[in-house]
């Protein structure tokens, strides 16, 4: 049986064979309608800013993204003398598929190979009330202060999980705040890639505390946490007025939702009785 050394030799070599964006249905659809939809949207609201400029930006630099007319750079091999242009990238982390891509890509090595440790890594998927997702969205301190409280909460409940870890012991948790739900609505809410424990000090030396999470501690946390002002079921903050301006603010916001309860089930702005939803977390790393 061939060896992986064997087949790397036996494989022929890789060429470099740059993309055409210019071919995908995306790319063209961008094209084509971009200016006209832009049109429309200022003639429909010539008073006000009908679309926000990073999203005019991101899709007229995404026209510009692996297209050598808007700029290349030259490849050349010193030993055969082979050369080639390779179209410069957009960078863009909205609309560019490649771009995107090579960003998700290249963070997700970074945090397997020099990040996170060989330990359990649970994935959870926070999302929040509708009639909070609105100063999310608009207030990036108040949502610094929501991500912060929501890892508060769970850590504090993955810590109830590991009953042989000292007082002093934290989690791992890297968070990733997403603006837009698979419709390409706005949809604010939060990915956390957690370590399924507690990190320890002890003698110099960095120790483990696996948590046995079950299913009632998922419950637990998705359905009753009010005391940390970030409802898992029953309680949510909403802003006293709708201009809040930062995260000291917090502390005046009044509790809404009481003791309701409810889901959130696609009611639209009379959907009141929505609840920060903690989706059942996965773990995707041992």
């Amino acid at each position: 049986m061939p060896t992986v050394a064997t087949l790397a030799q036996c494989a022929p070599p890789r060429r470099y064979q740059r993309r055409r964006p210019e071919r995908t249905v995306l790319y063209r659809l961008v094209q084509q309608h971009l200016a006209t939809w832009l049109a429309e949207r200022r003639e429909a609201d010539p008073d006000g800013v009908p679309i926000a400029s990073w999203i005019e930006r991101e899709l007229r630099a995404y026209l510009t993204c692996g297209i050598l007319a808007h700029g290349f750079a030259r490849a050349r091999c010193p030993g055969c003398g082979h050369d080639f242009l390779i179209a410069f990238s957009c960078k863009g982390r909205g609309v560019c598929p490649s771009c995107t891509t090579r960003r998700m890509a290249a963070l997700a090595a970074q945090l397997v190979e020099h990040v996170f440790p060989r330990v359990p890594v649970r994935q959870w998927v926070v999302t929040y009330p509708k009639r909070l997702r609105y100063f999310l969205h608009r207030d990036p301190a108040l949502w610094a202060t929501v991500r912060r409280v929501t890892l508060r909460v769970i850590e504090r409940h993955v810590r109830r999980a590991c009953e042989n870890a000292p007082r002093t012991a934290r989690c791992g948790a890297v968070s990733f705040p997403q603006r837009f739900g698979s419709a390409l609505n706005a949809h604010t809410h939060l990915h956390i890639c957690m370590s399924d424990g507690l990190f320890s000090a002890e003698g110099g030396a960095l120790r483990f505390h696996p948590a046995q999470l079950t299913e009632s501690d998922f419950l637990t946390v998705a359905e009753n946490d009010s005391s940390a002002g970030v409802a898992g079921g029953r309680a949510s903050w909403l802003p006293e007025r709708r201009d809040c301006r930062g995260s000291e603010e917090l502390g005046s916001r009044r509790r809404v939702l009481g003791a309701r309860g409810g889901t959130d089930r696609g009611r639209g702005p009379r959907g009141t009785g929505a609840v920060a939803a903690l989706l059942r977390p996965t773990r995707v790393r041992q």
